[in-house]
């Protein structure tokens, strides 16, 4: 029978750490060949045990996130709902006492207590789309940041059952901070503020419900059968969020376990230059090849500064866990990517014996301008070949990287290197660093940094399980931002958010050749132009009134069909399928409009990008435009007509409907002398076709028929002048020669003519602009019509007043209120022209967000 200070001896390898925390340790261990631990016989058992007996420490940590999103709709609201929490635990266990404690008989266990850190954001939007409460918003978002003492952690070993089990206690002392909130939320929805932190109680409830079952319990045997080493957990799903009718959204969680023994003599110390500013990019012009790189090296010491009494190393192993797959290198580039590579991955400089591979390794260094190689650094290597360097067989699709036999340093001390590649801009990765000692050792190795060993080494240098770099969040002000976030606010506009998650505008586009990043407090926006430099300066007014940071794409960066912006996406933070825009230039005959139109896939409701088939507009230089007709626009305003269409179809194109309904009347009028057939009155007046009979005043007040009227006498009698009646007779006498009885004259049918040459220059036709119509309300805003010829008189039925010409506004700005301004002015004389608008405030209607669901089109 072994004794414990026997198996002390035994296993003399000092104290033990293990890192632990919010991991489900079920579902991560692959499964034993006929699923569980065969039996072995008794000295095996004694032999492992020894090992365990050896172990006086554990330490551990474990991490846990859950990101939810989930977005639903009624006829009357959308609701739109984030939460995202992050935790982190860290704990040391120490050998019990008693019979808690009894190698001989296989039965170990580790006691202690640890720190749970975690982190909360959560949010609601909300928008009434119907009923008497149409309009009305509602959104409240709460982050929060806590740390709690969890006392009674544990961890047991019953060595004849195969039986581990790791148990995480209870939770103690509680503190929870509020990192900031925005107001506008319903008290009763104000979670309690504990559960920020307690929210981290459901991980370990997780350990708790898996870790019992047998199978689980050999999983988690199968990685410790063999002694005390690293271990391993880790699990992830992602499952669809189907909480209530109609909704659409997903749930992800992500947890991980390691546990690792520490030892007194000996640490692993990894350093890697550069580090907190690293960031991964992609290669634009050959997406096959890597666009940064860094290298780590990994150093085995003595604590007490005994390198000569270093063990002998058997091999040091480099691992990129929990590497990110996106395809492409970002989110638009290239379009449609499919690719599931890994987004960083070792280089390969295969066995360093050849002259070719080790000029590659010194290509790696010189061509980053990295720092580590060896010995060398940039201003040390030689000018010919490098000696052996220190760099392992690379596998695993490049996530996995062996050195044996590894060289030592100037000091003495065994080290290895890893050159890591990057393929995309938004690639992160978990570099483990093992060092295996002959003597069957397992130390990991650890970064030491300003917040303490890191035993997992996050590249690019993030937070927790962060999909985003620590330096751009830092950069873009985006700290307490969780990866999902997407509520950019401009204020005015109703609706937040621009459909990419931070971690999207993280990662980034190529936007005209180049890589860019997105805004974490502006709405991002692209436009594809297919017209070209005629459309530039109408794009450009866009985006100055919209306030939105318009991306001038190229075609080859937006498919013109698809019109994804974020379609290169697996498994990294994503809200919506986000679509941009383009204008081109059609004919009037394909296009089907007398100027410009955005033409939506789905009719009755507002814009968004997704539902943006295309916008066409007609050639700034076509007869056949509206924008070149003169109207009553003013001189100076006509030549950016063109230019204030395209902006204004860009406002469809994200929801900004027109000031009102569409004008629904327009008028010929003809002046009808006093005597003329249907006219007894006496003096000169208007009417339609159809004998309906118009009042027509001028703005100043004066009836225009009696104006007119003059004005035709005068055009008749110089008509008479010049003999207009005698040279038509003679054109077309042969013709009327020989007519029968009863027929149309020559006579008559040259006074005919005449009558109608001289009435023509007096004949009125037009659309008549109604109130709170598409020419109502603000009369600088470039969604207002300013097509109209008349408007309707107040009070007075049939009376119609004619729009002074040139007096009509072509602006360049947008309202922010249905009030009407201007020629629209209440108390304008004579009269407001189309008074308020129906609709208007244009501004607050802007929303280039694929997620919210359009309103029905007023």
């Amino acid at each position: 029978m072994i004794t414990p200070s026997a198996a002390r001896r035994a296993f003399a390898w000092g104290k033990v750490s293990v890192l632990s925390g919010l991991a489900c340790l079920a579902c991560v261990t692959p499964r034993l060949a006929g699923g569980a631990e065969p039996n072995r016989p008794k000295e095996f058992n004694e032999a492992i045990a020894a090992k365990f007996a050896g172990v006086e420490e554990w330490r551990g940590v474990c991490e846990m996130s859950e990101i939810s999103r989930a977005t639903w709709s009624t006829p009357l609201e959308f609701h739109d709902r984030q939460a995202e929490f992050a935790t982190r635990s860290t704990f040391v266990l120490r050998r019990a006492s008693g019979l808690a404690w009894d190698p001989a008989n296989g039965v170990m266990r580790w006691q202690g207590a640890g720190e749970v850190t975690g982190s909360q954001v959560t949010g609601l939007d909300r928008r009434t789309l119907g009923g008497a409460y149409a309009g009305e918003y509602e959104r409240w978002q709460e982050a929060m940041e806590g740390t709690m003492r969890w006392d009674r952690w544990q961890f047991s070993i019953a060595m004849a059952e195969r039986h581990p089990s790791l148990d995480p206690g209870s939770p103690a002392d509680l503190e929870v901070r509020r990192r900031g909130e925005m107001a506008r939320r319903p008290s009763s929805s104000l979670p309690p503020v504990a559960r920020a932190i307690n929210e981290t109680g459901r991980g370990f409830l997780r350990v708790f419900r898996f870790q019992q079952t047998p199978e689980d319990r050999s999983r988690f045997w199968a990685q410790l059968a063999a002694g005390p080493g690293i271990v391993t957990l880790t699990t992830s799903f992602s499952v669809p969020d189907k909480g209530r009718p109609q909704s659409n959204g997903d749930l992800t969680v992500r947890s991980r376990v390691v546990m690792y023994p520490v030892y007194d003599d000996v640490e692993v110390e990894v350093t890697i230059p550069g580090y907190a500013e690293w960031r991964p990019k992609g290669n634009i012009a050959q997406p096959s090849l890597a666009g940064s790189a860094l290298a780590a090296r990994a150093v085995l010491k003595s604590k007490a500064g005994k390198t000569k009494q270093l063990p002998e190393v058997d091999f040091f192993r480099f691992e990129l866990l929990d590497t990110s797959r996106e395809p492409g290198v970002c989110l638009n580039w290239p379009l449609g990517a499919k690719d599931d590579d890994y987004d960083l991955r070792f280089a390969n400089f295969g066995t360093m014996i050849s002259a070719s591979q080790m000029a590659a390794a010194k290509a790696f260094f010189t061509t980053w301008g990295l720092h580590s190689a060896g010995d060398y650094d940039l201003a040390s290597l030689p000018s010919g070949e490098l000696p052996r360097m220190s760099f392992g067989e690379v596998t695993t699709d490049g996530q996995k990287a062996e050195l044996r036999a590894p060289p030592k340093d100037q000091a003495g001390q065994p080290f290895a290197e890893a050159a890591i590649e990057g393929f995309d801009f938004g690639a992160k990765a978990e570099l483990r660093v093992t060092c295996v000692l002959k003597d069957g050792r397992q130390i990991i190795g650890l970064m030491k940094t300003a917040g303490g060993e890191q035993d997992l080494v996050r590249l690019p240098k993030r937070a927790g399980a962060d999909w985003i770099a620590e330096q751009w969040r830092k950069e873009n002000e985006a700290t307490s931002l969780p990866a999902s976030d997407d509520n950019e606010k401009i204020e005015g506009q109703q609706f937040n958010g621009d459909g990419f998650t931070l971690y999207e505008e993280y990662r980034g586009w190529v936007v005209g050749g180049k890589h860019v990043t997105g805004d974490p407090k502006r709405k991002d926006f692209f436009v594809l132009n297919l017209i070209g430099a005629d459309a530039t300066t109408g794009i450009g007014m866009f985006e100055a009134i919209s306030k939105l940071r318009v991306h001038r794409v190229r075609a080859g960066e937006m498919s013109e069909q698809a019109r994804l912006l974020n379609g290169n996406h697996r498994d990294a933070p994503h809200r919506v399928a986000q679509h941009g825009v383009w204008v081109k230039q059609f004919s009037r005959s394909a296009l089907g409009d007398s100027g410009a139109a955005t033409v939506l896939v789905k009719k009755g409701v507002a814009g968004r990008p997704g539902l943006v088939k295309g916008i066409g507009l007609l050639a700034r230089n076509n007869p056949e435009s509206a924008f070149n007709q003169p109207f009553n626009v003013a001189a100076r305003d006509l030549p950016l007509a063109f230019d204030r269409a395209v902006a204004h179809e860009l406002l469809h194109s994200v929801g900004v409907e027109e000031h009102g309904p569409d004008e629904t009347q327009r008028h010929w009028l003809s002046l009808v002398p006093p005597g003329a057939a249907g006219n007894q009155s006496g003096r000169a007046r208007y009417q339609t076709a159809g004998g309906e009979t118009y009042t027509v005043l001028t703005e100043k007040g004066e009836n225009l028929a009696d104006k007119n009227y003059q004005q035709y006498l005068a055009t008749k009698a110089m008509l008479d002048q010049i003999g207009t009646r005698e040279i038509w007779k003679k054109v077309w006498a042969s013709t009327y020669a020989n007519l029968p009885p009863g027929s149309t004259t020559l006579d008559q049918r040259a006074d005919d003519y005449v009558e109608q040459l001289a009435r023509a220059p007096f004949e009125l036709n037009g659309i008549v602009g109604q109130e709170g119509r598409q020419h109502s309300g603000a009369e600088d805003c470039v969604m207002r019509y300013y097509f109209a010829r008349f408007y309707e008189a107040k009070g007075r039925p049939n009376t119609l007043y004619v729009v002074t010409p040139g007096t009509e506004r072509i602006s360049y700005q947008i309202c922010h209120s249905p009030t009407g301004t201007g020629a629209n002015a209440a108390g304008r004389a004579p009269q407001s022209r189309y008074g308020n608008a129906t609709l208007g405030n244009c501004f607050a209607q802007i929303c280039p967000n694929d997620a919210v669901p359009p309103a029905a089109a007023k």
